[in-house]
């Protein structure tokens, strides 16, 4: 009986559903919105998936939504436009959540990637991830 209620607990909480608390979110959305359509005309992402990667965690595989990711960041000065490598002082000022530990693991995978539009977006999927809670 004890063996199948762990097992049932195990299940569930393997099965839990994850999300960046609302305030934060809503801390990304508001931080980006003045960069935001700028961004997304400029590198031609579908709306409903830029919108969808801040506001709802949404991960993307098309490129698209890489490089608006990184375009929102390097207009906000999270990552250098003339070097392409994170700002970590700036995501820690800016950027609602992070913590310096997370920051510094989060950007040294970020800065390996060989194209900015990669860095900016796997720096955000590193603290997206992070930052999950059980809802």
């Amino acid at each position: 009986m004890n063996i199948h209620v762990i097992i049932l607990i195990s299940i569930a909480s393997c099965n839990a559903l994850l999300e960046v608390p609302l305030d934060i979110r809503q801390s990304w959305e508001d931080l980006i919105e003045r960069f935001s359509s700028q961004c997304i005309c400029e590198v031609g992402v579908s709306p409903a998936l830029a919108v969808g990667f801040f506001k709802k965690g949404q991960y993307s595989a098309d490129f698209c939504t890489h490089c608006y990711v990184y375009c929102v960041s390097e207009k906000l000065n999270l990552i250098s436009a003339s070097t392409g490598v994170v700002n970590q002082n700036e995501f820690l000022r800016q950027v609602a959540g992070t913590t310096p530990p997370m920051v510094l693991n989060c950007s040294i995978d970020a800065n390996s990637k060989k194209d900015r539009c990669d860095v900016g977006y796997y720096m955000y999927q590193c603290i997206v991830t992070a930052l999950l809670v059980p809802i």
